[in-house]
């Protein structure tokens, strides 16, 4: 905001337009945005007359659960399970003020958090609540001091067909939009690529990725 940036939380983007020279973007308040570059950085992109990337990808559940384990019980690392290489677990520092409890409440103890046992969106074979269980249960064996499970959710992500993020202009000959998505998890991976190569592809650099995403 100090370089002169606008930033508008909460607002929704739901109609995408291409005109010659830029490109415009319609809010849920029917406000008009023109810009010469728009980057969509979404789950999936608006935009489906004309950028009909939800028919590259395929959507994907997986489940998550948090624990209070006492502070120094495990290290600090990512644990895999070898039978399993989606089920993971990692330990997380919280201050007891970004749960909404006590500094007491968080002082002596952090979360163990584990995730994994994923299916494709639509095509669960049993009750959700199994799932939980299972990553439980082999989190339990690695963390024996694990306590009760304090915070259960589900998140999804989309795959594209290939596995590779979708990254770079929209289209190949419109020079006013770029996308990036179909992470498939990887967040932190593609986040890092996608603003190297968004970035040189507007400022006429080449990039050794381009090609590839």
């Amino acid at each position: 905001e100090k370089e002169g940036v606008q930033i508008f939380c909460s607002t929704k983007a739901i109609e995408i337009k291409k005109e010659a020279l830029s490109a415009s973007l319609r809010t849920d308040g029917n406000f008009w945005i023109h810009a010469r570059k728009i980057l969509l950085t979404t789950h999936t992109p608006i935009g489906n007359d004309f950028l009909p990337i939800h028919l590259k990808q395929k959507a994907y559940r997986s489940y998550s659960l948090a624990a209070w384990m006492p502070k120094g019980s495990a290290t600090h690392n990512i644990f895999l399970q070898r039978t399993n290489p989606g089920v993971e677990a990692r330990l997380q520092k919280v201050r007891g003020s970004e749960l909404g409890l006590g500094f007491h409440a968080s002082r002596n103890r952090e979360l163990v958090i584990i995730e994994g046992e994923r299916h494709a969106t639509g095509a669960e074979t049993e009750s959700h609540l199994n799932y939980f269980l299972r990553l439980e249960t082999w989190a339990k064996t690695i963390f024996p001091k694990m306590g009760k499970t304090v915070y259960r959710w589900s998140r999804q992500t989309m795959e594209t067909v290939d596995g590779l993020a979708y990254i770079g202009k929209a289209q190949a000959d419109y020079e006013h939009l770029y996308i990036a998505t179909g992470d498939g998890g990887n967040n932190w991976t593609n986040a890092a690529l996608a603003a190297e190569i968004i970035r040189d592809s507007i400022l006429g650099h080449k990039n050794k990725w381009a090609e590839l995403y």
